[in-house]
């Protein structure tokens, strides 16, 4: 890809300016980074789960907190998972919660691959995921987990992408990715799995663009990744999300200042464009500390790296109504394939 600059152009109509408002955070362990925040779809409840406090390992859990965005409620006494994981995602289907892979407190890599009932408050194992990892993403669709990219948090990054057929209970090897990423925001919308932002570790470069991957509804090994929307510039550590036709990027990790950042953008898939959002109150990243709560046009933060420097308090629960709002938006300028250093 080249390193020519391109001129991010955001539209200039006037959307709802609306603001970010802090809602409860859980009565005990609330410094949480680098865990796995999950929406139930059907029942309407936030899960934050695993991760750890700062940058001591040592601290790397396995708790399971559940809020409630009706109640404004936390609940903090749910079974918790086997193995104590962070550098996590999980993803939701018909009842279940599924968190493959991660890196213990022992910093070590591991494969496990498990799975919450979320009615039965039980946790179970399942088959071992093929290839140890962290950092990657997780989607669900069809039936299917999906968990793409990672690393080994040393020095070798990933482009595999391993798709796990609930029904049949085995895992199966999906297109991989052009190039390897980790550290990224990863959502999905319909049959389409979108990867904001990240590293690609075997190269030190910081992506400073959206990728897709479109699953092929005859052959859900079949993916077709694309690389799309630029970003308004080199982006770690970002979290992303979906509703209503929007990938959600909050945060992350501006590797040229050295800083984690507010930015909080949509991506319009139907307009293959990007709108700037209001800034998220604090600078936020180490990746999968946000949500949207479908059905009701919410966005949710849920905790993370306060200020991108790993030092605690990392408690920070803020959410926004109807985060397209009027606010007049900007131009922005972005460098394609900026060539950054790596930090996990």
């Amino acid at each position: 890809m080249s390193r020519t600059a391109v001129l991010l152009c955001i539209c200039t109509s006037l959307i709802v300016a609306q603001t970010w408002e802090s809602y409860s955070s859980p009565s005990i362990n609330d410094d949480r980074i680098l865990h796995a925040t999950v929406y139930d779809t059907d029942s309407d409840v936030i899960y934050m789960i695993g991760g750890c406090a700062n940058h001591n390992w040592n601290t790397i859990n396995y708790y399971v907190y559940a809020y409630d965005p009706s109640t404004d409620t936390w609940n903090t006494s749910l079974s918790v998972m086997p193995t104590a994981r962070a550098f996590i995602q999980g993803a939701y289907w018909d009842g279940k919660i599924y968190v493959a892979a991660g890196m213990n407190p022992y910093s070590q890599i591991v494969s496990a691959f498990e799975v919450y009932d979320i009615a039965a408050d039980t946790w179970s194992s399942l088959a071992a995921i093929p290839g140890s990892r962290a950092g990657h993403g997780t989607v669900a669709h069809d039936g299917n987990i999906y968990v793409i990219g990672g690393s080994d948090l040393q020095a070798n990054g990933y482009a595999t992408v391993y798709r796990y057929n609930i029904a049949s209970s085995t895992w199966s090897g999906a297109t991989s990715l052009p190039q390897a990423w980790e550290m990224g925001g990863c959502a999905i919308w319909d049959n389409v799995i979108y990867l904001c932002g990240g590293y690609n570790r075997n190269d030190t470069t910081t992506y400073d663009h959206i990728w897709s991957g479109t699953i092929d509804a005859g052959n859900p090994d079949n993916i077709t990744w694309t690389q799309i929307e630029p970003l308004p510039f080199p982006t770690g550590y970002c979290g992303a999300t979906a509703m209503d036709g929007h990938i959600y990027i909050l945060g992350g990790f501006d590797e040229s200042a050295r800083a984690g950042i507010k930015q909080f953008l949509a991506y319009q898939i139907s307009m293959n464009s990007l709108i700037q959002l209001t800034e998220y109150p604090i600078a936020i990243t180490r990746n999968h500390m946000v949500t949207a709560r479908r059905g009701h046009d919410q966005v949710y933060g849920v905790a993370g790296d306060a200020n991108g420097n790993y030092s605690l308090p990392n408690n920070f629960y803020y959410k926004i109504d109807d985060p397209l709002g009027i606010n007049e938006t900007q131009a922005l300028t972005a460098t394609a394939d900026n060539v950054l250093a790596v930090y996990p």
